[in-house]
């Protein structure tokens, strides 16, 4: 059996020592360096190595040398752009609730520079997609209450998934949309005979084409150029494509509304494996006439990161347990297989 760690005598106690600390919230011991000696002989003030913060205790412990030899894990960090001219306590306050709301979430680190004397990092932080400092920027400038401006609850949009290539690349129509496509729509049954041919083919042409499965026309974009004067387009207001030889002009006023399809990939704590893959499509598919939820984590032109809901949950969380409860029976079979091999045994055994 490992011997327990013998505990530092008080005469021992330098302010500075790196210790084995424990904390009585959780019962657990913590790599630690003593930062002050109460009196009394009421504990120490011990700085968390690898968690930043400071707990009191009475109980601190020899640290194992090839414990001590690990740098902190914690590493002391201040935002590279803080506003000014705002009162500390309140900016405090901010940041705390900030903070608060991306409870549990991971921050990534775009940026880091180290001052090598006091060994403190400047960094650009991102959370969710969203500039952290521009965050505490806005919520600083707002005169709306903390909880407020900070409300945990997403904004969420009611739409339609209508076409899906991977968890990283489907398209959605939003639900609030659908009656200006309608509108497009029923201009576009009139294109062949209303609407002249569109014979400028070249890649990135917007025109009205036609989608061989229903003869109906459709707002395009011509993204190759076949031979036979056909080209492969996409339909901007559905995110599939198709091969096509008919094309006719768009009218000015709808080259100018924006496309209705919003091409989209989910974040990135969504795992990228064939399971999830194939598990998508199946969930969406099965659900394809349904209404989702859509929050915009970070939106552009080309691929915006969402999070979807499908009856208030997330749907990752709800294909990963689809998965895990499809690998159960698996599972189960392989304790019946294991089973009926010792029984097999048992009975030859009997019969030898």
């Amino acid at each position: 059996m490992r011997r327990k760690p013998e505990k530092i005598k008080a005469n021992q106690s330098v302010v500075g020592r790196v210790c084995s600390a424990y904390s009585a919230e959780d019962d657990c011991f913590y790599r630690g360096r003593i930062e002050g000696v109460l009196a009394a002989d009421k504990g120490y003030e011990i700085f968390l190595l690898d968690y930043g913060n400071i707990i009191t205790t009475q109980d601190i412990r020899e640290l194992p040398e090839d414990l001590r030899l690990i740098t902190s894990l914690a590493l002391k960090c201040q935002l590279n752009s803080v506003p000014s001219g705002v009162v500390d306590s309140v900016l405090e306050e901010r940041f705390s609730a900030l903070l608060e709301t991306h409870f549990g979430e991971f921050y990534e680190i775009l940026q880091d520079e180290v001052d090598e004397t006091t060994r403190i990092h400047t960094v650009k932080l991102q959370v969710n997609y969203k500039d952290l400092a521009e965050e505490l920027e806005k919520a600083v400038e707002s005169n709306t209450a903390v909880e407020e401006v900070f409300s945990p609850l997403p904004t969420l949009y009611d739409c339609s998934i209508i076409h899906v290539n991977s968890p990283t690349s489907f398209y959605v129509q939003l639900t609030k949309d659908v009656s200006q496509l309608e509108h497009i729509t029923d201009v576009l049954l009139d294109a062949e005979t209303e609407f002249p041919q569109f014979t400028n083919l070249q890649i990135g042409a917007i025109c009205a084409a036609q989608f061989p499965e229903d003869l109906a026309y459709y707002r395009a974009e011509i993204v190759a150029l076949l031979d036979d004067n056909k080209c492969e387009v996409h339909y901007i207001d559905f995110g599939n494509n198709s091969i096509t030889d008919k094309f006719y002009k768009l009218p000015e006023d709808l080259l100018k509304i924006e496309r209705f399809s919003k091409h989209c990939s989910l974040d990135a704590s969504c795992p990228q494996t064939s399971e999830m893959i194939q598990h998508f499509s199946q969930f969406i598919d099965a659900r394809f006439s349904e209404t989702f939820q859509l929050e915009f984590l970070k939106t552009s032109d080309t691929l915006n990161i969402v999070r979807v809901f499908y009856q208030e949950k997330n749907i990752i969380q709800e294909i990963l347990q689809i998965i895990k409860n499809d690998s159960v029976p698996e599972e189960e079979t392989a304790i019946e297989h294991l089973t009926k091999l010792e029984d097999a045994n048992e009975t030859i055994g009997s019969e030898q």
